[in-house]
């Protein structure tokens, strides 16, 4: 029973509408009495200023209704705000004289300035994505007669159905007695569902209809355009490389958008200060390679854009940063990515069985012919170790076509085989279909994306083989839900720049590289 399958008796139905610009408020809704007279409709109301809700017999009849509502939204100083200026904000963050200071270990500037250094320097950057669940967002909640709350939704915390749902009846002017959470199965969640936001408007819904269980469901358009995102970054990079070709000093410093401090601020009574936030740095130290000297900075970008947990947080975009610039490193070295890797693993045992294992399943030292690449990563990620190779084909104008990922894990002890596997292979395919097709964009401070029209999803037919390696460990159960989509991203652009030479900093890596644009 997933949350969209609930039904209790009596069920009514609701549709929303958000500001498509995030931060603005309902100034009216010009057609009010209009709309609350179409077949079906049994209530219009405005939640917490911020939406409109239509309620009604059947959710068909509440969205066809919501889309004829004509609502007047104030104005904010976002809505001037495009993808162009976030990004300009982003790239300033990086020039910041004053950014917060995680490691500093070592004269890193005296390594970088020293007349023999070979200096390694890259910027990188990743755009906004969101969660695009396949079980749209929705929740179903009742306020009985004695003032209990119960709350169905395929949330990832009961903590939030409590919350949301006496945040939400607040709003309509009444405190439940106390709350019921039923949490059913999820399609999907990534983070997503552990928002109170959802809950809220359902409960303040069922708050206006006590006594009758309401279901609010977001359509597509507004999960995806109005929802909640993995705030975009980016980074710059440096490394002095000694007469070996190894780092001497490493340099890492990256802009984004706070996570938790967004999400603290919608969900926490509590909401701690933005600067030095460890979620916009983790998969940044690389702290398992061995080098001498290293500093991580941070800075935080506020934006007007809902930031929330999504699958894998930061390491979804610094393993990304941080693994293709190894690459870049042992390109200036003349060093195989492999053996450069292995070099830097010396005093870390654990990781580099997991990269040798991979390395053995996707036979790495079997030459490829000529327009075919493979790119290596590796990660430390929820006390597992990860590693992946990609192999990529290049087909000319018709882009790249990405033919296998195997992926090596130690997750420590395994009971469960079968749904290891399962989940590191739903993690690559979904930070394949992030890596290659994904962006969330602005004009005029809202999001340009709707559906899975501009917002695709990878295909069967595009999906590459996938081979998953466990590795035995003797350390306790470690996190298998995340790791697989860690490398991918720095795998795929590694393996693309052994096939055509091209190095890609960005993501979403081109479609018309990515050879997926036309599929349907």
């Amino acid at each position: 029973m997933f949350g969209i399958d609930v039904a209790p008796p009596n069920l009514l139905y609701a549709a929303v509408r958000h500001a498509p610009v995030f931060g603005a408020t309902v100034a009216r809704v010009a057609n009010e009495a209009a709309v609350r007279a179409l077949p079906g409709v049994i209530d219009v109301a405005v939640i917490d200023g911020r939406a409109v809700a239509v309620v009604a017999a059947s959710w068909w009849r509440a969205e066809r209704a919501a889309a004829d509502l004509e609502i007047a939204w104030s104005r904010t100083d976002a809505a001037a705000v495009d993808s162009a200026a976030l990004r300009d904000d982003l790239l300033a963050g990086l020039e910041s004289a004053e950014p917060y200071g995680h490691i500093d270990e070592g004269n890193v500037d005296a390594a970088l300035s020293a007349p023999q250094a070979k200096v390694v320097e890259a910027d990188y950057d990743v755009p906004f994505v969101t969660h695009a669940c396949m079980e749209p967002i929705n929740a179903t909640a009742l306020l009985l007669a004695d003032g209990t709350a119960e709350v169905w939704a395929s949330s990832q915390t009961p903590v939030a159905m409590r919350g949301g749902a006496t945040q939400g009846m607040g709003w309509a002017g009444v405190t439940p007695t106390r709350v019921v959470p039923h949490v059913t199965m999820a399609g999907g969640a990534f983070g997503r569902r552990s928002d109170r936001d959802v809950i809220a408007e359902a409960a303040f819904l069922a708050a206006r209809h006590r006594g009758r269980p309401v279901k609010l469901i977001w359509s597509r358009e507004e999960d995806i355009g109005r929802g909640l995102y993995r705030s975009h970054a980016a980074a710059r990079l440096a490394a002095a490389l000694g007469p070996d070709g190894l780092p001497v000093a490493y340099d890492a410093r990256v802009a984004a958008q706070a996570a938790f401090h967004s999400i603290a601020g919608r969900n926490f009574p509590v909401t701690p200060g933005p600067d030095g936030e460890f979620l916009t740095v983790e998969g940044l130290d690389k702290r398992h390679y061995s080098i001498p000297y290293r500093r991580m900075r941070s800075q935080q970008v506020p934006s007007h854009v809902p930031i929330h947990f999504w699958r894998s947080n930061g390491f979804s975009f610094n393993t990304f940063f941080s693994e293709s610039f190894v690459d870049e490193c042992a390109l200036a070295a003349g060093t195989d990515p492999l053996a450069y890797r292995r070099n830097l693993l010396r005093d870390s045992p654990r990781h580099r069985a997991v990269l040798d294992r991979a390395a053995e399943v996707a036979d790495w030292a079997r030459p490829l012919p000529p327009g075919r690449g493979r790119g290596i990563a590796i990660e430390e990620c929820y006390r597992s170790v990860v590693a992946q190779v990609v192999e990529v084909t290049a087909l000319g104008e018709r882009g790249i076509r990405v033919d296998r990922v195997v992926c090596a894990l130690d997750a420590g002890l395994i009971l469960n085989p079968d749904q290891v596997v399962a989940q590191i292979e739903g993690g690559i395919l979904f930070a394949l279909t992030t890596a290659l097709l994904s962006r969330i964009s602005f004009e005029q401070g809202a999001v340009v994306e709707s559906n899975f029209t501009d917002y695709p999803m990878l295909r069967l037919a595009t999906a590459p083989d996938i081979e998953v390696a466990l590795v035995d460990s003797p350390l306790p159960p470690c996190g298998v839900g995340e790791p697989g989509v860690v490398p991918t991203a720095a795998a795929l652009a590694n393996a693309i720049h052994a096939a055509t030479g091209r190095r890609l900093r960005s993501l979403p890596l081109d479609v018309t590289v990515a050879g997926l644009a036309s599929d349907t």
